[in-house]
């Protein structure tokens, strides 16, 4: 009876292990997933700046154009 129960023991302990091990596993994949789409924003984020940049300076160029 007693080995019974320490085999359970062991087994639950085992489990408890592996599960904290998969949960960590998941944190890491989740922090590198939200990592990457961090540094996907800060290019679109930078695109964008140069676009709109590059948008007022053609406006300015046009306006010039047009002001005698």
């Amino acid at each position: 009876m007693m080995d019974n129960r320490m085999m359970l023991t062991e087994l639950h302990r085992a489990e408890q292990s592996q599960v904290a091990q998969e949960a960590a596993c998941f944190e890491r994949i989740l922090k590198a997933q939200q990592e990457a789409e961090e540094r996907r924003f800060q290019v679109m984020q930078a695109q964008q700046q140069a676009t709109n940049q590059m948008f007022l300076q053609l406006m300015g160029t046009l306006a010039s154009a047009l002001n005698p």
